[in-house]
Formats: C-alpha cells, structure tokens, sequence
C-alpha cells in the first residue's frame, strides 16, 4: 500500500476506512477502471494525500464537493438522521457536527466540481452529465 495512506489524518480516527480506499484504489488501478468512491475528506491535507497518491499511481482523479448551502435544510435533514441514524452516522445535530470540525464552509479545491444539494437530484444529474466519467 501507499505510503500516502499511512500519512492520512482521519475523522474520529478511522484509519482503517481510508486504509481500504487505498487498497481498492490501488487494485483498480492496473484494470484502467472507473470508480466512484464517497469518502468524506474534512481537511485539505486529506484531500491533497489523494491527489499525490493518484498522480504517483497515474489515477485521474476528479473531486466533487457536495455542500448544502441551506442551513435551515442542513438541520432538518440532521434531524432525521436523528431519528434511526445508520453505525457510521456518529453526528446525529448539526451544531455538534460544527462542534467537532469547526467551521464548515469549506473551499472548494482548484477544479473541484461543487455540488449544492439544495438544488434536485435531476439538477445535480444535470450538472454532472458533462464529466463524460
């Protein structure tokens, strides 16, 4: 594996999960494969570790922030997760969310697509139509 991996700083420490990221990535790379991974990257020395493994493995590698850019929305949808979260749903409020990472506007990466899920899912499609993946 990639010494990148062993540099990955983790949320709630779960080294592990990004351990297998890398593993997959790493397996799919001989296959010339395409592969969709959704891994929460909270700080930008997370994200540029993927980029630098994917340029050392020849990866391309296109990045899509989704925010939510209505916090009123933002709550109401913690508080359903609230109501049954799922195991890896550890934050189940908002304000402990922004507790735990601090200031959740992130800015996005040069070329990084942003995806606002305050827009439709069919809007999203839309949006993302154009990647030719």
């Amino acid at each position: 594996m990639s010494q990148h991996s062993m540099l990955m700083i983790t949320p709630l420490g779960i080294k592990s999960s990004y351990d297998s990221m890398f593993k997959i990535l790493e397996l799919n790379s001989v296959l010339n494969s395409k592969i969709i991974l959704d891994f929460p990257f909270n700080k930008e020395e997370e994200i540029n570790n993927l980029y630098t493994w994917c340029d050392d493995y020849n990866i391309k590698l296109i990045s899509i922030l989704v925010v939510c850019s209505d916090r009123k929305i933002w709550e109401s949808r913690f508080n359903q997760r609230s109501q049954d979260p799922k195991p890896n749903q550890l934050i189940t409020n908002l304000d402990e969310l922004e507790k735990h990472y601090g200031d959740l506007n992130i800015v996005p990466l040069e070329g990084e697509i942003v995806v606002n899920t305050i827009n439709s899912p069919e809007d999203i499609l839309k949006q993302l139509e154009v990647l030719k993946f």
